[in-house]
């Protein structure tokens, strides 16, 4: 079935489906005693028939995501809300697991956790799983990985709907340099070795962008499983960071990448190596630098045009310089993004054919004034503004994780634009053009020397440009002087008495 593994991930004991694909469980949006979730494991269709629940109204896959992240709105009301955990609930499994020597060693011989670790995080047992529990800065518990020894699917289940937001675990943040590790088992592995390790809790291909402010002014080493999956998220999360980090390296340990020698336990556990040898790996892995992307643009130097000369194609994509004078322009200007940034938490297929997805799921987008984008987003609906801005930062269509903030914005002033008035120029052709001007304040009846990029209407193809400089002029008739020679000629009409 399509949807199987997405499902199995997210449902605890998901069973097999029937002939149709649908399979009846327990929710995971309320307390459910008997089950009233139901899912289509081909089509990725859901419902849950309690009236009461979030889920009520059900959905597809996405949503069902973003209802157990409480980033949905439910039945059309608030959000999920969660509430921090009690912590003598957490002390409860935490006792349980300190009494229970078969889960302990466990931890300590096959997951090489250390007793210090788990009195420190407090680590739990629930008779069927691990809690791990997660804190934010001011220490309040909110959310609980729970993870379960021999598992094959649902290794690591959240604490119920809405505490599954991705965190990074442990917090706080304090020291200069992060390990940063595939996983919080992984991570409670490094921490017995005394490394200052950190997770995200939203799994390799999962980064939002608070994760790198968090991160920004550290330096970052980056060791995840040495898996495909593992390697490409590394990689997605080392471009993400730099440039906003101090120094980011990308550590791949020695491990084949089968299921058995793929992670940092394997390394420390099965192959018995110490904090000291991992150090001297880090001290070879390479540094990742930012990678600023070429923009290819018009020549530097503007060429000197009439402004009829607009309309010949040779000059489309050139930067140029004329003489005009503003015959009219619209009442208001168009205000269209010109910085924004792009963030995504990625972690889906489409991901693959993202450029935001290759940036590591961060992007800033600058539009120069030669750029013909600007004029795509003048005079449009905003769901225009939104497809050209996806598409400038190249992400895929049917994309609907990635968001966006606009950083500045731009005015933009049609124009209706002549030659001036020039009775010296051999070349007195009258035309008028609609140009744009990339600012404000021009003034009708007003000459200008302008610089402008050529360029078809996006919308009519008409030839125009966008003006991105303008000086006032002064035009032939305000430099006209009377001078003897031009008085003497004037005589010639002088009617005589």
């Amino acid at each position: 079935m399509k949807y199987t593994t997405f499902f199995s991930e997210r449902v605890p004991n998901l069973p097999s489906p029937n002939d149709k694909g649908e399979v009846m469980v327990p929710c995971v949006f309320h307390k459910d005693s008997t089950p009233s979730l139901g899912i289509n494991l081909e089509s990725g269709k859901w419902k849950c028939f309690a009236s009461h629940c979030p889920g009520h109204k059900g959905g597809g896959y996405k949503r069902f995501d973003a209802l157990l992240r409480g980033e949905d709105h439910g039945n059309g009301a608030a959000p999920i809300q969660v509430q921090p955990i009690d912590e003598s609930i957490i002390d409860g499994f935490h006792s349980v697991l300190l009494n229970t020597v078969s889960v302990r060693d466990i931890l300590r011989q096959v997951r090489g956790i250390s007793d210090e670790v788990i009195a420190e995080f407090k680590l739990g047992w629930d008779s069927d799983r691990v809690w791990i529990p997660i804190r934010d800065t001011d220490g309040a518990i909110v959310n609980v990985r729970k993870w379960k020894p021999q598992a094959k699917r649902d290794k690591v289940i959240p604490f119920g709907p809405g505490y599954n937001r991705p965190r990074l675990f442990p917090q706080p943040i304090t020291s200069e340099w992060v390990l940063l590790v595939e996983g919080e088992m992984d991570c409670l592995t490094a921490r017995s070795l005394g490394l200052p390790a950190h997770t995200g809790t939203g799994g390799a291909d999962t980064w939002p962008s608070e994760f790198t402010k968090e991160l920004a002014g550290k330096r970052v080493v980056v060791c995840y499983d040495t898996d495909p999956s593992g390697k490409k998220g590394a990689a997605a999360v080392a471009a993400r960071l730099a440039g906003k980090a101090v120094q980011v390296q990308v550590l791949t340990l020695p491990l084949s990448g089968t299921s058995d020698q793929k992670d940092l336990t394997d390394w420390v556990v099965k192959g018995k190596h110490t904090a000291a040898e991992l150090l001297e790996l880090v001290k070879a892995a390479p540094t990742v630098e930012p990678v600023a992307e070429e923009q290819p643009g018009p020549p530097s130097e503007a060429i000197d045009l009439h402004l009829s000369q607009v309309g010949e194609e040779r000059f489309v994509g050139k930067r140029i310089r004329s003489t005009v004078l503003v015959a009219g322009k619209d009442l208001a200007p168009f205000q269209v993004p010109r910085k924004v940034t792009f963030s995504c938490v990625m972690g889906e297929k489409i991901c693959s054919r993202c450029k935001l997805a290759d940036a590591g799921g961060s992007k800033e987008l600058t539009f120069p004034e030669w750029d013909p984008q600007l004029l795509q987003m003048v005079n449009v609906h905003q769901l225009t503004v939104d497809s050209v801005l996806n598409r400038a930062c190249g992400i895929p269509q049917l994309c609907h994780k990635a968001t966006y903030e606009v950083k500045e914005h731009a005015n933009i002033e049609a124009i209706k634009a002549i030659p001036e008035i020039d009775f010296t120029s051999e070349r007195s052709e009258y035309v008028i053009r609609q140009l744009f001007y990339l600012g404000h304040g021009l003034e009708t009846n007003h000459t200008y020397d302008i610089e402008a990029v050529v360029m078809p209407d996006p919308k009519t193809q008409y030839a125009t440009a966008i003006v991105y400089k303008a000086q006032s002029s002064k035009d032939n008739i305000e430099e006209f002087q009377l001078d003897t020679e031009t008085l003497t000629l004037l005589n010639m009409f002088k009617v005589s008495p």
